[in-house]
């Protein structure tokens, strides 16, 4: 097969040994030759001399036997090459085999009585004819049910070969006259039955042919290489002959096989043939549906070949592979949804809306929409997203009623009330109410009903209203929600699995609300069921039901087994998923806290408190552990190294968008719809762990590195050196679970602190407030202090939005915690693995102190003291490179991060958070944005960085402890402690604070350390020292070009001493070094008329503290490595 201008076809035969067209036409001449046999035993036996009534009769059967392989030959064009390959080779080998046989056979009698031929062929008629009508019955387009004594008669037709062995044995044996009669009334009704297949279409080959094309080895060789071959080679073999269109009856056959193909011989088996096939997991759509991904992939492809079409032609081609394609996106949806894939399953529905309304099917492009905020709303819990996506549903007065209802449920669900009601008065819904959406469809078989499809979406669209009236309880009318049960004649269809798991634990929900014993034995019955088909997150939520069940009892020890039984299916969910963002919403947060809290009430008895750590550290940011874990990756013996290479080849398996994800996915190319490829390289990379984890346990912990698998308690406690304490805070309800780990311990202290008022509705100080903040706080605190002695370090893991707040600043016995003990957080303590237990040989090269440093601040000019702080940093560190001004540009520091490492990097920069999208975050350099994003691309290897602009430290709370902002990257990025501030800080403080950190820093004391002594120096720096500090800023050599605007602070702090006359003498002192009309004069104006308004009203009071407000000394959390 070659195209135009030479160019070869790429088929399948690149990775077979022979080419396909060749072995084809090999085995029907082979197959022609079997049947001309007959005829040449007949004639070579013919004496026309001595010719009778039986010789005639055996030439013409043997003539009829030509012609039937004729008619079957004509038949097989309707089917793909690979089937009609393998049925010319048995029927081959059935004709020579069978003439064969024939032959060796004793001669029968010549004479028989007109009796005997009479009753033979009565029986060979009415074997054959109810044998034909009982195969007539199981056609696609009849679906008949034949009685008992018709399917006997069926059998027997089988047995004879469908006429075949008695006509062999009547052409081959001379003398078998009894049987020659027969076999020829035989031959003609097989012919007969032939031609009213052909007449009809073949849609019983061709259904047998497709049920035998997914059981050659071809097709599940290489795969899907192979499912692409052989669809391509049928579409190139119908589209390049009249009338020039490509057959769509096998795709359709693939796509409707549960319908269509479940009654064919060796349906049941396919699934069977295909589990070795990895790529392919635990499915009842498989293989069925990646053939039919296969066939439109092929179908896509075939549009940019030339293969001699119109331009008509090739627009009708064109539409009709969107709307193929569509349709089984929407069939591969279906099934990732059972499989947990829900990444996939929402980027094929929303692909699939696309194509629909691009082909003008506006009905099922609403649904497509409806169906993708299915997914958000029900099982990744993002109403925010499903609102949007159903905003993007046109409103037209023609939607079918189901779609326009589903809409309506959905917006219920998401947290629309108006929309619930307006749901409920459409209950009940008609058993046709979703024919128009199938009717846009078009359809290929003439003999194909959508009718099942149509009962199979309402009784979708029922059990979703059912959920959304347990969601909004009494804000839907108790009629409407009992009305949307009445569907119990839907139950007489057939429908998939899921749909009825679904409706049984809908039943198990009901049983649950009467108070029925029978809902525990229905969702048992469920969880089993789901286990059995693969159907991992049905599962998952029949073991939610039976922990609720088993709550309500007070039965806690089946609790904390269905518990765990949850905690280990939403593992293994997150294990087929390839998104980042949708890893995230399969949050193991609730069953882990809720276990957590029971083995701190001692009602989980097999569970200890170190498996209470384990728990909390599984469900805290476990996505960047696996980030961690793909990008960073110990050292392996020498012997080991060839696997190792072998596994960082396979990085297409990796999480995408792990570090920065963003609600809504990204921006997916085509192949990321199919999830074949996927799965091919994660199950390449589990080989190659497996065989990792069997060469020991360098091996082994090698593996669980690079699975960003969570740290154990031995493992922290074995790491924790002494005079470090980890704290795990876990939010439960009311109370907060504290978990505590030393080294000195053999196992953590476990105890839960009650919470008289939510810290998360906490306000962040503020400048005027008081020097005490965060008393809600102080019992937590304090029992957490009663585990620590002062001074040693405190490493907290906060939980969700306390990472915003500044726990260091909450007093413990009249001193700030911050202060007592220096403290570190991080979103998880498994991080250690990857950044705090990093080789410090660097840090032993340089000794105590600070090596190379990298300073950029002040690129707008507008931030004096940051420009102060920059310098008076350099002279602190002496290998220290600084850049302000202009000369802090992003392209140099690209430059500088990707040309030499450096120990410490210092950006003193503005910094705008961006809520919605976190990752587009940017730190305001001089000739332009540094984003979040960009942060990805850069290789940091730094000790330290220090961001001190305003609330650097700002993130987006994502479930499971995923804390999306600048810290994610710069941790990302190769940063092993960071330090972010909370809030907008304040110029002075903050530059004060960074000199006596970087001081102290430099003196070769902890990160940790050295924060909590500046901290509390500027906590207790009095205006007299703060106004010195600030003189000795503003006369260094370096800030001389700025020192109108250090002065102009100055007498702004002067001011807030209560020392109007100094003030103002600083202003008046200044006032001559600025041009008129400059910015700088117009500033010092302003603050010369705040003076004179203030002059006899304040008095100086110098011995106060300057910043005793924790705004001030508080704004700088270090996240990361204390050390």
């Amino acid at each position: 097969m070659r195209l135009r201008g030479r160019e070869r076809l790429r088929r399948y035969e690149d990775i077979q040994a022979r080419p396909t067209d060749l072995r084809d036409r090999g085995w029907r001449a082979v197959r022609l030759a079997g049947a001309a046999a007959p005829l040449a035993i007949v004639l070579w036996s013919y004496r026309p001399d001595a010719q009778s009534d039986s010789d005639v009769l055996r030439l013409l059967l043997a003539v009829l036997v030509m012609v039937r392989a004729g008619i079957g030959e004509r038949r097989m064009r309707a089917i793909s090459r690979a089937a009609r390959r393998r049925r010319a080779r048995t029927e081959a080998a059935l004709l020579l085999t069978g003439a064969g046989l024939a032959a060796l056979l004793p001669p029968g009698r010549a004479d028989p009585s007109p009796g005997e031929v009479v009753l033979c062929v009565g029986s060979a008629a009415a074997v054959t004819v109810l044998g034909c009508l009982c195969e007539f019955r199981t056609w696609p387009q009849v679906r008949g049910v034949s009685s008992p004594w018709i399917r006997c008669f069926g059998r027997l037709r089988t047995w004879f070969c469908y006429g075949w062995t008695p006509t062999l044995v009547a052409v081959v044996q001379p003398d078998a006259g009894v049987l020659l009669p027969a076999a020829t009334a035989m031959t003609v009704l097989e012919i007969g039955f032939a031609l009213i297949a052909l007449r009809t279409g073949d849609w019983a080959l061709r259904a047998d042919a497709a049920v035998a094309l997914l059981m050659t080895r071809i097709a599940r060789d290489r795969f899907p290489l192979g499912l692409y071959a052989i669809a391509r080679e049928r579409w190139w073999e119908t589209a390049t002959r009249p009338p020039h269109r490509p057959d769509m009856a096998l795709w359709e056959l693939w796509l409707r096989h549960r319908e269509l193909l479940s009654p064919r011989r060796g349906y049941d088996l396919v699934p069977t043939l295909w589990q070795p096939v990895r790529a392919v997991p635990a499915s009842e759509g498989e293989p069925w549906i990646s053939a039919a991904e296969a066939s439109a992939e092929s179908l896509r492809w075939l549009c940019h070949q030339r293969t001699g079409l119109d331009a008509g032609q090739r627009r009708e081609l064109s539409a009709t592979a969107r709307i193929v394609t569509a349709m089984t996106a929407m069939a591969r949806a279906e099934a990732s949804c059972s499989s947990g894939e829900f990444d996939y399953a929402l980027r094929n529905r929303r692909h699939a809306a696309e194509l629909y309304a691009a082909a003008g099917l506006d009905g099922n492009a609403a649904a497509a929409r409806c169906l993708a905020a299915d997914v958000l709303v029900f099982d990744l819990h993002r109403p925010e997203e499903a609102r949007q996506e159903l905003a993007r549903i046109a409103v037209r007065p023609d939607l079918p009623r189901a779609v326009a209802c589903l809409a309506l449920v959905l917006k219920a669900a998401a947290g629309d009330r108006t929309a619930g009601q307006a749901a409920a008065r459409m209950m009940p819904l008609d058993l046709r109410c979703a024919k128009g959406l199938f009717d846009e469809l078009p359809t290929w078989l003439p003999f194909g009903s959508h009718h099942p499809q149509e009962i199979a979406f309402v009784r979708f669209v029922e059990q979703r209203f059912v959920r959304a009236a347990e969601m909004l309880g009494p804000n839907l009318p108790a009629p409407a929600r009992a009305r949307s049960m009445h569907a119990a004649s839907l139950d007489l269809y057939g429908m998939p699995a899921a749909h009825d798991l679904r409706q049984a634990l809908q039943r198990a929900r009901e049983c649950q609300e009467n108070g029925s014993p029978a809902a525990r034995n229905i969702a048992e019955e469920v969880a089993a069921a789901a286990r059995s088909l693969g159907d991992l997150p049905i599962e998952a939520e029949a073991h939610r039901l039976l922990a609720r069940l088993a709550e309500a009892e007070r039965r806690w020890a089946d609790l904390s087994a269905a518990l765990l039984a949850v905690v280990d299916l939403v593992e293994r969910l997150r294990e087929r998923v390839g998104d980042g963002d949708t890893r995230i919403d399969l949050d193991l947060t609730p069953a882990c806290t809720r276990l957590i809290e029971l083995i701190v009430d001692g009602r989980a008895s097999p569970l200890t408190a170190a498996q209470a750590v384990e728990l909390a550290e599984r469900s805290r940011s476990r996505l960047l552990l696996e980030v961690f874990g793909s990008s960073v990756a110990p050292e392996l013996p020498l012997q080991l190294t060839a696997l190792r290479d072998r596994e960082r080849g396979m990085e297409q398996g990796r999480v995408r968008e792990g570090v920065l994800p963003r609600p809504g996915g990204h921006v997916f190319a085509h192949g990321d719809i199919n999830p074949a490829h996927q799965r091919r390289y994660r199950a390449a990379r589990e080989a190659v762990w497996a065989e990792l984890e069997a060469s020991g346990p360098l091996g082994a912990a090698y593996v669980r590195h690079r699975r960003g698998a969570p740290a154990g308690f031995e493992e922290l406690r074995a790491v924790l050196p002494p005079g470090v304490v980890l704290c795990e805070l876990v939010r439960r309800g009311s109370r907060m679970l504290v978990l505590v780990v030393r080294a000195d311990r053999p196992t953590p202290a476990a105890f839960a602190v009650p919470l008289d008022e939510d810290p998360h509705l906490l306000p962040l100080p503020a400048p005027d407030g008081p020097a005490q903040w965060g008393d809600p706080l102080q019992p937590l605190l304090r029992a957490v202090t009663e585990y620590s002695a002062p001074g040693e370090t405190l490493w907290l893991v906060p939980d969700g939005p306390l990472h915003g707040l500044p726990l260091h600043a909450v007093e413990v016995d009249g001193t700030p915690l911050g202060e007592r003990n220096p403290l570190c957080t991080t979103p998880s303590a498994s991080l250690l693995r990857h950044r705090l237990g990093r080789d410090r040989a660097r840090d032993q090269d340089r000794g105590s102190g600070v090596g190379r440093a990298l300073i950029m601040a002040d690129p707008d000019g507008d931030l004096p003291h940051a420009r102060a702080e920059a310098h008076l940093i350099g002279d602190l560190l002496p290998r220290a490179e600084v850049h302000t001004g202009g000369s802090a540009t992003r392209r140099r520091l690209l430059e500088r991060l990707g040309s030499q490492p450096y120990d410490v990097l210092h950006l003193a920069c503005h910094y705008g958070f961006d809520p919605a999208r976190p990752s587009g975050s940017a730190v305001r350099l001089a000739d332009g944005r540094l984003t979040v994003e960009d942060f990805l691309s850069v290789r940091l290897d730094a000790s330290l960085v220090v961001v001190s602009g305003c609330e650097t430290g700002a993130q987006q709370y994502r479930r499971g402890n995923e804390l999306i902002g600048l810290t994610r990257a710069l941790l990302h990025a190769g940063a092993r402690a960071v330090i972010v501030s909370q809030w907008a800080v304040n110029d002075v403080s903050t530059a004060l604070l960074m000199a006596g950190f970087y001081r102290e820093l430099g003196r070769g004391r902890p990160a940790a350390a050295a924060l909590s002594a500046a901290r509390g120096e500027l906590r207790r720096m009095s205006f007299r020292d703060a106004v010195e500090q600030c003189g000795r800023l503003r006369n260094l050599s370096a800030n001389r070009p700025i020192a109108v605007r250090l002065g102009h602070d100055l007498a702004q702090l002067r001011l807030r001493a209560g020392d109007t006359a100094g003030a103002a003498a600083v202003i008046e002192g200044l006032l001559p070094d600025t041009g008129p009309g400059t910015e700088e004069r117009r500033s010092l104006t302003d603050l010369r008329r705040q003076v004179r308004f203030q002059h006899g009203r304040l008095s100086a009071d110098y011995a106060s503290p300057a910043f005793a407000s924790p705004f001030f000394w508080a704004p700088f959390t270090l996240v990361g490595d204390w050390r």
